[in-house]
């Protein structure tokens, strides 16, 4: 088994029989809470990353992905780090992700998660394969003792008795097998129906790439891209279908993630939801943006004098939100951006300048200049 830790290494999760599946489906008839809405409590989150391994080969990046998905999931998304005086994300990374403490974190999220939370586990390290059945690799454990090693079962029996109304795991390590179902979901979940869905870096039958060294690996630099760009509520389905794409051919197909619900209790045909922060400051440059594009449409059409007009007023707004400090970079960035596409049309820089110039600490020249060497 030695041989077979190599890259982030093989992990085959708990995969269901289609004998299973055909007794399950009978009668099962999708629940919806009462309100018909989706999950009313917190985000749970553990990441356990390890690169820094005692006997195993070293990783290099698997720290950086998970410090960096956390980031993003807490500057963008509805994570939080703390709230109502419970602690809300674990990070487990190098000495930490001990056997013990792994399953013990598992353990004591069984006892803070009620149906209303939902949980993300994100396992980033190296796996195995034997006997048709998957582990992860604690730091501490040696290659060739799998009894050191956390395999799905173990993992399958700690998912069982999380009550979490979704429960979304994701793997950068390759995983297919006995962790999910054998058949293909094809319909489309809601987030009011209970889910439990894994999302693994690669199949059991490849291997999942560590990166270049200081980089992120190829399935968490994608997850990233796609987290970061996203500008509204995502569910996971839409998330890994788009993410199977872009890893296979960022990979050219030596490595293609699976997504599938998990073999364990509680998966009701919902999927799990990532929803954006309300963001004030975000509002207000989705507003400004908006309200610019409609001042160039006007421009576009030869309104010269309702756009000068219409432009009165929007920096009568802007030069109220700019003195609020939390606002102002966001707001002269976005600005600047939709500002800059403008100037090329020569009836609209009249109108440009007086915004340009008033008082944001923008350079009408520099910005001109800027436009020309990139000609």
């Amino acid at each position: 088994m030695a041989n077979g830790i190599s890259n982030r290494g093989c992990f085959l999760p708990l995969l269901k029989t289609s004998n299973q599946m055909a007794t399950e489906k009978k009668g099962m008839v999708p629940r919806k809470n009462q309100q018909g809405q989706g999950p009313t409590g917190h985000n749970y989150l553990l990441a356990i990353s390890i690169d820094k391994y005692q006997y195993a080969p070293p990783l290099s990046n698997c720290v950086r992905d998970a410090a960096a998905l956390i980031e993003v999931l807490t500057t963008k998304y509805n994570f939080v780090p703390k709230k109502d005086n419970k602690q809300l994300i674990y990070h487990l990374k190098n000495e930490q992700a001990t056997r013990k403490n792994i399953l013990r974190k598992l353990t004591d999220l069984k006892n803070k998660i009620t149906p209303k939370d939902n949980l993300l586990i994100y396992f980033s390290g190296h796996g195995e394969t034997a006997d048709n059945t998957g582990f992860w690799i604690p730091v501490e454990a040696q290659p060739d003792e799998e009894d050191e090693f956390i395999s799905t079962d173990e993992i399958k029996r700690k998912l069982n008795v999380i009550n979490s109304f979704h429960t979304l795991l994701i793997v950068d390590a390759c995983f297919s097998g006995s962790l999910f179902v054998s058949y293909k979901n094809t319909k489309k979940g809601y987030e009011y129906n209970p889910s439990r869905w894994g999302l693994a870096a690669s199949h059991s039958r490849e291997v999942a790439l560590d990166g270049q060294a200081g980089e992120n690996s190829p399935f968490a630099t994608q997850l990233l891209k796609i987290l970061k760009k996203n500008t509204e509520a995502l569910g996971i389905q839409q998330l890994s279908a788009a993410l199977i794409d872009t890893v296979s051919r960022a990979t050219n197909q030596k490595q293609t993630p699976v997504f599938q619900p998990l073999n364990v209790k509680g998966h009701e045909l919902g999927q799990y939801v990532f929803h954006l922060k309300e963001d004030k400051e975000l509002t207000l440059v989705q507003e400004i943006e908006a309200s610019i594009k409609e001042g160039i449409t006007q421009i576009e059409a030869g309104q010269i004098r309702k756009a000068k007009r219409y432009f009165k007023g929007l920096l009568q707004e802007v030069k109220e939100d700019i003195q609020n400090e939390a606002y102002r970079t966001p707001l002269i960035d976005k600005l600047k951006e939709q500002l800059l596409i403008c100037t090329n049309i020569p009836k609209y820089q009249p109108i440009i300048e007086k915004i340009l110039q008033h008082k944001y600490g923008l350079d009408l020249q520099k910005s001109l200049q800027k436009i020309k060497d990139q000609e």
